[in-house]
């Protein structure tokens, strides 16, 4: 298993995205991606993309980081 990291795959107007899917490969984190339910905000998943949120606006392309898992991060953004 792989931990694929995708950065901005959908744009909004303050802040950023992230799209983080765990899957055995590419193909399967793409097709995994594209039911992605969605957190605002660090909320509860409100809905895969395209019903409550944005579908994404651009095409994902390869990730910006493979990581092979087990694997752990803590990811910390303050104002």
């Amino acid at each position: 298993m792989k931990l694929f990291v995708w950065s901005r795959p959908i744009s909004v107007s303050y802040g950023g995205t992230c799209l983080y899917v765990v899957a055995e490969d590419e193909a399967q984190a793409v097709e995994l991606a594209n039911k992605a339910p969605i957190s605002k905000y660090g909320m509860d998943p409100e809905g895969a993309p395209g019903i409550t949120v944005p579908r994404f606006d651009r095409k994902l392309g390869k990730p910006d980081r493979v990581i092979d898992a087990p694997y752990a991060e803590i990811f910390y953004w303050s104002e």
